[in-house]
């Protein structure tokens, strides 16, 4: 599975567990046009996150070598 799958995989997930949170903490059976807005803005401020926490994997800096002698490896 490529890396791209498991990224949309993952944000589908969230935003369906994010959503079904907030239907579950509200009524169901009096649910307006406002509440839909309420949960969609959830989902995506769940996707956001999650774009963000996956950035941060990917843009992660590499951890400094300590090299024999206390030389500090070259910066490319």
């Amino acid at each position: 599975m490529t890396m791209l799958t498991r990224a949309l995989r993952r944000a589908v997930a969230t935003f369906i567990f994010a959503s079904v949170g907030t239907v579950g903490t509200l009524s169901v059976f009096d649910t307006d046009v406002a509440t839909w807005k309420i949960i969609l803005g959830t989902g995506i401020g769940a996707l956001i996150n999650l774009g963000y926490r996956w950035s941060e994997s990917v843009l992660k800096e590499p951890e400094p070598i300590d090299l024999p002698g206390g030389e500090a490896p070259p910066v490319l």
